[in-house]
This record gives C-alpha cells, sequence and structure tokens, in this order.
C-alpha cells in the first residue's frame, strides 16, 4: 500500500523523492520510508494518520482530477490505518 502511495503522489508531482515523502507526507524522518523498504515494514499509525490528513488539507490546492485521487489516497491511508489497529487489538486478545 505504501509503495502505490508513494508512486501515486510521485506521478502527481508533489513527491520528488523518497526522502520528501518521508518528511512532508509521513511526517517522520527522512530515511523513514527507505526504512520500511528496506526492512519490508508497514508504516506506523501515526504516519498514516498524518499522510491521510495532509492528502485532505492539500488537496484543495489542486485541480478536480487530482483532488479525486488525493481523496481516494486519503481514504486508503485510513483504511490501512484501521486494519492496523484491528490487527494490533487481535494479537493482544
Amino acid at each position: 500500500m505504501i509503495d502505490d502511495l508513494y508512486e501515486q503522489l510521485r506521478r502527481l508531482g508533489v513527491v520528488q523523492n523518497k526522502s520528501d515523502f518521508s518528511i512532508t507526507w509521513l511526517g517522520k524522518e527522512k530515511s523513514y520510508y527507505r526504512g520500511l523498504l528496506s526492512k519490508q515494514r508497514e508504516p506506523s499509525v501515526d504516519a498514516l494518520a498524518h499522510c491521510a490528513s495532509k492528502l485532505r488539507t492539500v488537496s484543495v490546492y489542486f485541480p478536480s482530477s487530482k483532488k479525486r485521487v488525493m481523496g481516494r489516497l486519503a481514504n486508503q491511508c485510513l483504511e490501512e490505518l484501521l486494519s492496523s489497529k484491528a490487527r494490533h487489538i487481535d494479537a493482544l486478545h
């Protein structure tokens, strides 16, 4: 999911590189996304929440075609966030 998100934002022209994605869109330090890739890990809940919020906030400044894509990506972040929390809760039981 995170790879698709990165690629789509890159295609939209709002992400320059992996460091930019980590800092601007995930709210993390510059090597965060590269670390996720190398360790084959999922993003943290707070990174997903930050990204969904950022997508919703900045989408109002884009034309409607990009706005729709950004809205869909925000929804994907929220769905992944909820799935992650559900997996965490299930693991506790």
